[in-house]
């Protein structure tokens, strides 16, 4: 029998990002359910609580991104440039969508300015850079292949139907739960292995 190596702590830009965002998102799902109940969204409290929550998660997936690419086991080569894209990716989309999120809260005020194609283009990044970064951790043995496609199907779910987004944010949920028991080996001759 191989001796496995020890297992590192938790990491606390993953664990927490993992299950806060997703429940940020159920509660702007069902924010904007209850704001569209008298047949249009947006101008009431609801709205504006939804969007703030919306903005908490995306700042926090952005989070998450920077967390899960220190989680990644070390990578060389081609699967270093991988992982590099996969937080570009996420990171900008994380800013887009935060740019639309602000912009629509500040639309009486002083708006922004973010063009409507913006959150199309964001939101693609940034589920593409989560879940290529989720794959990693799957190729590494360290996830199961349902978090990445659990989280990937939320995902489509809201772009397909913003109505879906109660239940697109459960799926995203249960694929990122995961990652808050996430513990890695720790490599050797690091200095957490002399510990």
């Amino acid at each position: 029998m191989t001796p496995t190596a020890p297992l590192g702590p938790r990491h606390p830009l993953v664990v927490g990002p993992a299950l806060v965002a997703p429940l940020l998102l159920l509660v702007a799902g069902v924010l904007r359910t209850v704001d569209g109940l008298d047949g249009q969204y947006g101008g009431g409290g609801a709205w504006e609580l939804g969007h703030t929550a919306l903005l908490f998660a995306y700042l926090l997936l952005g989070v998450l991104v920077v967390g899960l690419a220190r989680s990644v086991p070390p990578i060389t080569g081609a699967g270093r440039g991988v992982t590099e894209a996969a937080v570009a990716a996420g990171l900008l989309g994380a800013a887009g969508s935060l740019w639309v999120v602000v912009d629509d809260l500040t639309r009486g005020a002083a708006a922004v300015g973010a063009p409507d194609q913006v959150l199309g283009v964001a939101s693609t990044l940034l589920v593409a850079g989560v879940a290529t970064l989720l794959m990693l951790l799957v190729e590494h043995g360290v996830l199961r292949w349902w978090s990445p496609a659990a989280a990937v199907s939320g995902a489509l779910l809201v772009s397909w139907n913003l109505d879906l987004m109660p239940f697109a944010a459960s799926l995203v949920l249960l694929g990122l739960a995961p990652l808050t028991s996430l513990r890695l080996p720790i490599p050797k001759g690091s200095v957490l292995a002399r510990l």
